[in-house]
């Protein structure tokens, strides 16, 4: 991986090629991003090392490294100072870096198509309990109301007669 830079990114500004955003301020403050955002940096390098920088960085975000720089008290922000040294001391391990960056892509895209699965699971639900309950037909046996109304008025029937043994 070659040199970066890293700069405020001033909302409306052009947006180069080979360009990623970092987010400075909040709770997620180092947090990478393809598309700006209010409150965040930009990291230029070479296209062949936008990808390495990226999953460095998102790296160093969910690693917490990025937690420890955070200053204020109301609404923490990432110096920038800071975040360049802290990108600079760091790398990225392993054999390959581009073996690396495929296998987190294959896995932020199985992240989002098993996303997208969950939120079907409520209209799901749903059609399989509509398909459970339907409406009852006209000659349908008779509701627990109206048997309680039948055996009630059966009772009454019942009490008018007089149902001991006789005598003789």
């Amino acid at each position: 991986m070659q040199s970066f830079s890293v700069k405020c990114h001033r909302p409306g500004a052009a947006v180069l090629p080979a360009t990623f955003f970092i987010l400075s301020r909040g709770k997620n403050a180092g947090r990478p991003a393809y598309t700006p955002s209010r409150n965040c940096f930009a990291l230029r390098c070479r296209a062949d090392d936008l990808e390495p920088y990226y999953w460095l960085v998102f790296a160093l975000w969910q690693t917490g490294a990025f937690a420890a720089l955070l200053m204020g008290t109301a609404i923490p922000f990432l110096r920038l100072r800071d975040l360049r040294t802290c990108i600079a001391t760091h790398q990225l391990r392993g054999a390959s870096p581009e073996r690396l960056c495929e296998q987190l892509a294959a896995v932020t895209a199985l992240e989002a198509k098993l996303r997208a699965q969950l939120a079907l699971l409520p209209e799901l639900r749903r059609a399989i309990l509509a398909n459970a309950v339907s409406r009852l037909p006209d000659d349908s046996p008779p509701s627990i109301f109206s048997l309680i109304n039948t055996t009630s008025n059966d009772k009454e029937e019942q009490d008018g007669r007089d149902t001991r043994p006789q005598q003789d």
